[in-house]
């Protein structure tokens, strides 16, 4: 099967200069992904390094009558996919400025904070008013559409 995927190299600016970027090509931001961006839990890599990403719904993963994300990322484990680091997301955000309005894109990692109150990480949307970098909360029990699609690291072979 053939995944959509990126090539994202990190290390290349600081938060001040993501966010900079982010304004520059006019993504919009919700609180949520404000609140993660703020966070002491949202670290930037220092170390220029070239990550690959891959688009896989959660159907693919194995899943067609939907799933939790922790069996989401146990699936995707069992694939040789890894959990994206907070800092992805909006690496990715930046360089997929074609993303088609419609379908959500979940950059799959590991929730920062244990508590339900705060965000669990960011997605990216495209619709009428424009690209988003959106923070989501979500409960353990949540299950998400076999439709939903979540961004993995692919390690080089």
């Amino acid at each position: 099967m053939e995944y959509q995927t990126w090539k994202v190299e990190l290390g290349t600016h600081s938060k001040d200069e993501l966010l900079f970027e982010l304004s520059r090509n006019k993504i919009n931001l919700n609180a949520y992904a404000v609140m993660l961006f703020m966070s002491q839990k949202f670290e930037i890599s220092n170390e220029r390094q070239t990550v690959e990403l891959v688009k896989v719904s959660v159907r693919e993963l194995g899943y067609s009558g939907g799933a939790l994300f922790v069996d989401i990322l146990d699936s995707a484990k069992g694939q040789n996919l890894m959990s994206c680091g907070l800092e992805l997301a909006l690496y990715l955000r930046l360089q997929y400025l074609s993303q088609p309005d419609g379908p959500l894109l979940t950059v799959a990692s590991v929730p920062p904070f244990s508590d339900e109150m705060y965000p669990k990480g960011f997605y990216l949307s495209s619709n009428s008013t424009g690209l988003w970098l959106r923070g989501y909360r979500a409960t353990e029990d949540v299950l998400w559409a076999p439709d939903s699609e979540f961004v993995f690291v692919k390690p080089y072979a």
